[in-house]
Protein backbone atom coordinates (compact mmCIF):
# COMPACT_ATOMS: atom_id res chain seq x y z
CA UNK A 1 0.00 0.00 0.00
CA UNK A 2 1.16 3.25 -0.66
CA UNK A 3 -0.74 7.08 -0.47
CA UNK A 4 1.42 9.86 -1.92
CA UNK A 5 1.47 13.62 -2.18
CA UNK A 6 -1.70 15.68 -2.34
CA UNK A 7 -2.77 16.16 -6.30
CA UNK A 8 -4.90 18.79 -5.61
CA UNK A 9 -7.49 20.52 -3.88
CA UNK A 10 -6.47 17.96 -1.15
CA UNK A 11 -7.24 14.70 -2.89
CA UNK A 12 -4.79 11.96 -2.53
CA UNK A 13 -4.79 8.47 -4.47
CA UNK A 14 -3.70 5.54 -2.71
CA UNK A 15 -3.54 1.94 -4.09
CA UNK A 16 -4.40 -1.42 -2.97
CA UNK A 17 -1.78 -3.58 -4.61
CA UNK A 18 -0.68 -7.61 -5.10
CA UNK A 19 2.03 -8.92 -6.60
CA UNK A 20 1.42 -10.66 -9.84
CA UNK A 21 4.02 -12.49 -12.51
CA UNK A 22 3.90 -9.01 -14.37
CA UNK A 23 4.53 -6.39 -10.98
CA UNK A 24 1.93 -5.24 -9.03
CA UNK A 25 -1.37 -5.46 -9.89
CA UNK A 26 -3.73 -2.77 -8.65
CA UNK A 27 -6.99 -4.17 -6.41
CA UNK A 28 -8.28 -1.36 -5.45
CA UNK A 29 -7.72 2.55 -5.65
CA UNK A 30 -8.88 5.07 -3.37
CA UNK A 31 -9.55 8.80 -3.32
CA UNK A 32 -9.21 10.39 -0.20
CA UNK A 33 -9.57 14.33 0.91
CA UNK A 34 -6.78 13.73 4.07
CA UNK A 35 -3.74 11.47 5.25
CA UNK A 36 -5.97 11.12 8.80
CA UNK A 37 -7.22 7.42 10.23
CA UNK A 38 -10.63 8.69 9.36
CA UNK A 39 -10.22 9.31 5.67
CA UNK A 40 -8.14 5.26 5.46
CA UNK A 41 -10.95 3.82 7.65
CA UNK A 42 -13.73 4.88 4.98
CA UNK A 43 -11.97 4.29 2.17
CA UNK A 44 -11.06 0.62 3.44
CA UNK A 45 -14.40 0.42 4.64
CA UNK A 46 -15.81 1.30 1.05
CA UNK A 47 -13.32 -1.62 -0.67
CA UNK A 48 -14.99 -3.83 1.65
CA UNK A 49 -18.61 -2.68 1.00
CA UNK A 50 -18.01 -2.79 -2.95
CA UNK A 51 -16.55 -6.80 -2.94
CA UNK A 52 -19.35 -8.01 -0.90
CA UNK A 53 -16.97 -10.81 0.91
CA UNK A 54 -16.28 -12.01 -2.00
CA UNK A 55 -13.22 -9.91 -2.96
CA UNK A 56 -9.52 -10.71 -1.53
CA UNK A 57 -8.95 -14.34 -3.64
CA UNK A 58 -12.80 -14.96 -1.87
CA UNK A 59 -11.23 -14.50 1.74
CA UNK A 60 -13.08 -11.49 2.60
CA UNK A 61 -10.54 -9.56 3.65
CA UNK A 62 -6.59 -9.80 2.94
CA UNK A 63 -4.23 -11.80 5.38
CA UNK A 64 -1.12 -10.09 5.16
CA UNK A 65 -0.57 -6.20 4.45
CA UNK A 66 2.58 -4.77 4.35
CA UNK A 67 2.94 -0.83 4.33
CA UNK A 68 5.24 1.86 5.70
CA UNK A 69 5.24 3.32 9.22
CA UNK A 70 1.97 5.73 8.92
CA UNK A 71 0.39 5.27 12.32
CA UNK A 72 -3.06 6.43 10.73
CA UNK A 73 -2.83 4.35 7.54
CA UNK A 74 -2.07 1.16 10.04
CA UNK A 75 -4.49 1.83 12.70
CA UNK A 76 -7.18 2.41 10.01
CA UNK A 77 -6.50 -1.23 8.51
CA UNK A 78 -6.43 -2.58 12.39
CA UNK A 79 -10.08 -1.00 12.66
CA UNK A 80 -11.12 -2.43 9.31
CA UNK A 81 -9.26 -5.67 8.72
CA UNK A 82 -8.73 -6.67 12.45
CA UNK A 83 -7.71 -10.46 11.25
CA UNK A 84 -4.99 -9.28 8.97
CA UNK A 85 -1.40 -9.50 9.56
CA UNK A 86 0.42 -6.07 9.01
CA UNK A 87 3.87 -5.94 8.36
CA UNK A 88 6.28 -2.99 7.83
CA UNK A 89 8.28 -2.72 4.60
CA UNK A 90 11.63 -3.96 5.51
CA UNK A 91 13.39 -1.40 3.21
CA UNK A 92 11.59 1.94 4.22
CA UNK A 93 11.96 0.78 7.72
CA UNK A 94 15.89 0.56 7.27
CA UNK A 95 15.34 3.81 5.19
CA UNK A 96 14.04 5.72 8.14
CA UNK A 97 16.76 4.79 10.51
CA UNK A 98 19.74 5.15 8.89
CA UNK A 99 18.13 8.96 7.86
CA UNK A 100 17.36 9.06 12.21
CA UNK A 101 20.80 8.31 12.57
CA UNK A 102 22.24 11.23 9.69
CA UNK A 103 20.59 13.91 11.93
CA UNK A 104 22.92 15.73 13.55
CA UNK A 105 21.02 16.62 16.71
CA UNK A 106 20.74 12.94 17.74
CA UNK A 107 24.55 13.00 18.61
CA UNK A 108 25.84 9.92 16.77
CA UNK A 109 29.57 10.68 15.40
CA UNK A 110 30.23 10.05 11.55
CA UNK A 111 32.54 7.71 12.11
CA UNK A 112 30.35 5.77 14.14
CA UNK A 113 27.01 5.85 11.62
CA UNK A 114 27.32 3.24 9.56
CA UNK A 115 28.44 1.16 12.71
CA UNK A 116 25.03 1.54 13.82
CA UNK A 117 23.07 1.04 11.11
CA UNK A 118 24.95 -2.23 10.59
CA UNK A 119 23.97 -3.57 13.73
CA UNK A 120 20.41 -3.06 13.36
CA UNK A 121 20.31 -4.40 9.98
CA UNK A 122 21.60 -7.99 11.46
CA UNK A 123 18.82 -7.60 13.28
CA UNK A 124 16.65 -7.00 10.73
CA UNK A 125 17.49 -10.08 8.64
CA UNK A 126 18.42 -12.25 11.75
CA UNK A 127 17.11 -15.80 11.55
CA UNK A 128 16.81 -18.75 13.97
CA UNK A 129 19.40 -18.49 17.10
CA UNK A 130 20.97 -15.31 15.60
CA UNK A 131 18.59 -12.88 17.23
CA UNK A 132 19.65 -12.36 20.88
CA UNK A 133 23.29 -12.61 19.54
CA UNK A 134 22.16 -9.37 16.86
CA UNK A 135 20.74 -7.47 19.98
CA UNK A 136 23.39 -8.04 22.01
CA UNK A 137 25.83 -6.72 19.40
CA UNK A 138 23.88 -3.45 18.95
CA UNK A 139 23.27 -2.89 22.84
CA UNK A 140 26.89 -3.45 23.43
CA UNK A 141 28.01 -0.58 20.61
CA UNK A 142 29.80 2.17 22.81
CA UNK A 143 27.67 5.05 20.92
CA UNK A 144 24.25 2.67 22.29
CA UNK A 145 25.51 3.22 25.53
CA UNK A 146 26.57 6.35 25.63
CA UNK A 147 23.67 8.24 23.29
CA UNK A 148 20.23 8.35 25.35
CA UNK A 149 18.38 9.46 22.80
CA UNK A 150 20.21 6.15 20.39
CA UNK A 151 18.54 4.29 23.30
CA UNK A 152 15.13 5.68 23.54
CA UNK A 153 14.50 5.20 19.92
CA UNK A 154 15.83 1.66 19.73
CA UNK A 155 13.25 0.58 22.59
CA UNK A 156 10.92 1.82 20.75
CA UNK A 157 11.45 0.17 17.37
CA UNK A 158 11.85 -3.64 19.83
CA UNK A 159 8.43 -2.61 21.07
CA UNK A 160 7.38 -3.55 17.38
CA UNK A 161 10.17 -5.99 16.18
CA UNK A 162 7.29 -8.55 14.82
CA UNK A 163 6.33 -6.10 12.73
CA UNK A 164 9.87 -5.49 11.20
CA UNK A 165 12.24 -8.54 11.61
CA UNK A 166 12.18 -11.14 9.17
CA UNK A 167 12.73 -13.85 12.14
CA UNK A 168 8.96 -13.25 13.59
CA UNK A 169 8.02 -13.64 9.30
CA UNK A 170 9.42 -17.45 9.39
CA UNK A 171 5.46 -19.00 9.61
CA UNK A 172 4.11 -16.55 7.50
CA UNK A 173 3.98 -17.15 3.71
CA UNK A 174 4.91 -13.59 2.46
CA UNK A 175 6.28 -15.46 -1.25
CA UNK A 176 9.36 -13.69 -0.23
CA UNK A 177 8.06 -10.14 -0.62
CA UNK A 178 9.58 -8.44 2.19
CA UNK A 179 9.15 -4.97 0.84
CA UNK A 180 6.20 -2.65 -1.03
CA UNK A 181 8.62 -1.09 -2.94
CA UNK A 182 6.53 -1.92 -6.15
CA UNK A 183 4.01 0.63 -5.14
CA UNK A 184 6.59 3.39 -5.41
CA UNK A 185 6.63 2.41 -9.10
CA UNK A 186 2.79 1.81 -9.44
CA UNK A 187 2.37 5.40 -8.52
CA UNK A 188 5.31 7.14 -10.45
CA UNK A 189 3.72 5.04 -13.41
CA UNK A 190 0.03 7.09 -12.71
CA UNK A 191 1.70 10.05 -12.22
CA UNK A 192 3.72 9.97 -14.80
CA UNK A 193 2.27 8.13 -17.63
CA UNK A 194 -1.59 8.21 -16.75
CA UNK A 195 -1.48 11.80 -15.85
CA UNK A 196 1.15 13.09 -17.90
CA UNK A 197 3.18 15.00 -15.05
CA UNK A 198 0.16 17.36 -15.18
CA UNK A 199 -1.72 17.72 -11.94
CA UNK A 200 -5.55 16.81 -12.73
CA UNK A 201 -8.18 20.12 -11.92
CA UNK A 202 -11.09 18.67 -10.43
CA UNK A 203 -11.91 15.46 -8.40
CA UNK A 204 -14.17 14.10 -11.43
CA UNK A 205 -11.14 14.36 -13.92
CA UNK A 206 -9.18 12.48 -11.35
CA UNK A 207 -11.80 9.47 -11.48
CA UNK A 208 -11.97 9.60 -15.43
CA UNK A 209 -8.27 9.04 -15.28
CA UNK A 210 -8.41 6.19 -12.91
CA UNK A 211 -11.53 4.38 -14.53
CA UNK A 212 -10.35 5.14 -18.42
CA UNK A 213 -6.66 5.77 -18.34
CA UNK A 214 -5.36 3.79 -15.49
CA UNK A 215 -7.60 0.76 -16.36
CA UNK A 216 -6.48 0.82 -19.97
CA UNK A 217 -3.15 0.71 -19.13
CA UNK A 218 -3.14 -2.37 -16.77
CA UNK A 219 -5.32 -4.18 -19.52
CA UNK A 220 -2.99 -3.55 -21.90
CA UNK A 221 -0.10 -4.86 -20.01
CA UNK A 222 -1.77 -8.12 -19.00
CA UNK A 223 -2.78 -8.92 -22.78
CA UNK A 224 0.86 -7.64 -23.58
CA UNK A 225 2.26 -11.12 -20.90
CA UNK A 226 -0.26 -13.38 -22.30
CA UNK A 227 0.78 -12.17 -26.35
CA UNK A 228 4.11 -13.10 -25.68
CA UNK A 229 3.22 -16.80 -23.93
CA UNK A 230 2.09 -18.10 -27.72
CA UNK A 231 5.80 -18.91 -28.30
CA UNK A 232 6.06 -20.70 -24.39
CA UNK A 233 2.74 -22.75 -25.78
CA UNK A 234 4.61 -25.92 -25.69
CA UNK A 235 6.33 -25.09 -22.50
CA UNK A 236 2.52 -26.01 -20.81
CA UNK A 237 1.93 -29.24 -22.24
CA UNK A 238 2.52 -32.10 -19.68
CA UNK A 239 5.21 -33.66 -19.32
CA UNK A 240 7.54 -30.78 -20.57
CA UNK A 241 6.39 -28.45 -18.00
CA UNK A 242 7.76 -30.41 -15.43
CA UNK A 243 10.92 -30.82 -17.31
CA UNK A 244 11.51 -27.05 -17.51
CA UNK A 245 10.72 -26.68 -13.52
CA UNK A 246 13.27 -29.50 -12.83
CA UNK A 247 15.82 -28.22 -15.01
CA UNK A 248 15.30 -24.12 -13.54
CA UNK A 249 14.82 -25.29 -9.83
CA UNK A 250 16.96 -28.92 -9.20
CA UNK A 251 19.02 -29.17 -12.53
CA UNK A 252 20.89 -32.08 -10.72
CA UNK A 253 18.11 -33.97 -10.21
CA UNK A 254 18.82 -34.80 -6.50
CA UNK A 255 16.02 -35.43 -5.17
CA UNK A 256 14.47 -38.42 -6.21
CA UNK A 257 11.26 -40.31 -5.72
CA UNK A 258 12.39 -42.66 -3.10
CA UNK A 259 13.23 -39.47 -0.88
CA UNK A 260 9.85 -38.48 -0.90
CA UNK A 261 7.64 -40.06 1.72
CA UNK A 262 3.86 -39.01 3.25
CA UNK A 263 2.96 -38.23 6.56
CA UNK A 264 -0.10 -39.28 8.38
CA UNK A 265 -1.21 -35.50 8.51
CA UNK A 266 -1.45 -35.73 4.39
CA UNK A 267 1.90 -33.25 4.30
CA UNK A 268 5.12 -34.68 2.36
CA UNK A 269 8.67 -35.53 4.33
CA UNK A 270 11.15 -35.28 2.04
CA UNK A 271 15.19 -36.15 3.12
CA UNK A 272 17.60 -33.10 2.82
CA UNK A 273 20.54 -33.53 0.70
CA UNK A 274 22.87 -31.65 2.50
CA UNK A 275 22.41 -33.04 5.90
CA UNK A 276 22.07 -37.29 5.93
CA UNK A 277 19.06 -38.44 8.14
CA UNK A 278 17.56 -35.27 8.73
CA UNK A 279 14.05 -34.15 6.64
CA UNK A 280 11.59 -31.23 5.48
CA UNK A 281 8.03 -31.09 5.75
CA UNK A 282 6.50 -29.75 2.82
CA UNK A 283 2.25 -28.45 3.47
CA UNK A 284 0.69 -28.99 -0.25
CA UNK A 285 -2.47 -27.10 0.90
CA UNK A 286 -0.09 -23.83 1.35
CA UNK A 287 3.12 -25.04 -0.81
CA UNK A 288 5.54 -23.98 2.13
CA UNK A 289 8.21 -25.78 3.52
CA UNK A 290 10.21 -26.00 6.61
CA UNK A 291 13.40 -25.31 5.06
CA UNK A 292 15.38 -21.87 5.51
CA UNK A 293 14.41 -21.17 1.81
CA UNK A 294 10.43 -22.09 1.90
CA UNK A 295 9.13 -21.40 5.04
CA UNK A 296 8.05 -17.86 3.62
CA UNK A 297 6.08 -20.13 1.19
CA UNK A 298 8.94 -19.66 -1.59
CA UNK A 299 9.74 -22.29 -4.26
CA UNK A 300 12.60 -24.65 -2.74
CA UNK A 301 14.33 -27.71 -4.18
CA UNK A 302 12.09 -30.00 -2.14
CA UNK A 303 8.75 -28.45 -3.41
CA UNK A 304 9.64 -28.86 -6.79
CA UNK A 305 10.81 -32.31 -5.96
CA UNK A 306 7.63 -33.21 -4.87
CA UNK A 307 6.01 -31.60 -8.07
CA UNK A 308 8.27 -33.93 -10.20
CA UNK A 309 7.82 -36.94 -9.06
CA UNK A 310 4.37 -37.53 -6.87
CA UNK A 311 0.95 -36.71 -8.64
CA UNK A 312 0.20 -33.73 -5.93
CA UNK A 313 -1.73 -30.88 -7.43
CA UNK A 314 0.22 -28.04 -6.08
CA UNK A 315 -1.38 -24.29 -6.98
CA UNK A 316 2.61 -23.18 -7.33
CA UNK A 317 2.22 -25.22 -10.49
CA UNK A 318 -1.23 -25.30 -11.16
CA UNK A 319 -2.26 -28.25 -13.55
CA UNK A 320 -3.13 -27.79 -17.03
CA UNK A 321 -6.26 -28.72 -17.81
CA UNK A 322 -8.30 -29.30 -20.77
CA UNK A 323 -10.24 -25.79 -19.61
CA UNK A 324 -6.56 -24.25 -19.13
CA UNK A 325 -6.12 -25.37 -22.42
CA UNK A 326 -8.99 -24.03 -24.29
CA UNK A 327 -8.26 -20.83 -22.69
CA UNK A 328 -4.96 -20.93 -24.35
CA UNK A 329 -5.80 -21.49 -27.81
CA UNK A 330 -9.11 -18.74 -27.00
CA UNK A 331 -5.90 -16.43 -26.64
CA UNK A 332 -4.00 -17.29 -29.44
CA UNK A 333 -7.13 -17.03 -31.20
CA UNK A 334 -7.59 -13.15 -30.50
CA UNK A 335 -4.41 -12.57 -31.35
CA UNK A 336 -5.03 -10.44 -34.93
CA UNK A 337 -5.91 -7.98 -32.35
CA UNK A 338 -2.61 -7.24 -31.80
CA UNK A 339 -1.85 -6.90 -35.53
CA UNK A 340 -0.98 -3.41 -35.08
CA UNK A 341 1.33 -3.89 -32.41
CA UNK A 342 5.20 -4.33 -32.97
CA UNK A 343 5.54 -7.64 -32.38
CA UNK A 344 9.22 -7.19 -32.26
CA UNK A 345 8.87 -4.76 -29.02
CA UNK A 346 8.09 -6.28 -25.48
CA UNK A 347 7.13 -4.30 -21.97
CA UNK A 348 11.09 -4.61 -21.42
CA UNK A 349 11.47 -2.43 -24.43
CA UNK A 350 9.11 0.03 -24.11
CA UNK A 351 9.56 2.92 -22.61
CA UNK A 352 6.48 3.88 -20.26
CA UNK A 353 5.20 7.07 -22.81
CA UNK A 354 5.68 4.80 -25.93
CA UNK A 355 3.79 1.61 -24.25
CA UNK A 356 0.92 3.84 -23.39
CA UNK A 357 0.79 5.15 -26.71
CA UNK A 358 1.26 2.22 -28.49
CA UNK A 359 -1.41 0.68 -26.32
CA UNK A 360 -3.75 3.15 -26.57
CA UNK A 361 -3.46 2.87 -30.66
CA UNK A 362 -3.54 -0.98 -30.60
CA UNK A 363 -6.61 -2.60 -31.95
CA UNK A 364 -7.35 -4.16 -28.43
CA UNK A 365 -9.01 -1.01 -27.67
CA UNK A 366 -11.60 -1.86 -30.47
CA UNK A 367 -12.84 -5.13 -29.23
CA UNK A 368 -13.77 -4.53 -25.49
CA UNK A 369 -15.33 -7.68 -25.69
CA UNK A 370 -12.30 -9.84 -26.79
CA UNK A 371 -10.00 -7.51 -24.25
CA UNK A 372 -12.20 -8.74 -21.30
CA UNK A 373 -11.84 -12.68 -22.03
CA UNK A 374 -8.51 -12.11 -22.03
CA UNK A 375 -8.09 -10.23 -18.61
CA UNK A 376 -10.56 -12.24 -17.33
CA UNK A 377 -8.81 -15.94 -18.30
CA UNK A 378 -5.58 -14.00 -17.05
CA UNK A 379 -6.91 -13.56 -13.66
CA UNK A 380 -8.94 -17.01 -13.73
CA UNK A 381 -5.95 -19.17 -13.84
CA UNK A 382 -3.56 -18.42 -11.15
CA UNK A 383 -1.54 -16.09 -12.72
CA UNK A 384 -2.76 -13.45 -10.13
CA UNK A 385 -0.57 -14.83 -6.26
CA UNK A 386 -2.73 -14.87 -4.01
Amino acid sequence: MNFKKRLKFMHLVGTLLTASPIGAMPLAVIISDGQNEESYAKGFQMVLQITDGYGFYGKGSPKIIMTDDGLAERNALNQIFPEAILLLCIFHFLQAFWRWVLISQHGIDKSERQETFSALKKIVYSQENELDNAMTDFENLSTYKENDLLKEHYEDMMERIEYWCKFYRRDIITRRHDTNNFSEATMRIFKEVILGRCRVFNFVELVDYIFRDYEYYHMGRICDFISDLKEFIPFFQEPNRKIKVGQKYLPKNSIKASDISKSVEGNFIVLSQTNPGFTYEVNPNNCSCNCPAGQDGSICKHLVGIHLHTDATLFTFPPVTHLVNHHLQIIMALCPIWINYPQHLTLQHLTLQHLTRTISRCQINQFPAQRTIVVQIFLKHLWMTH
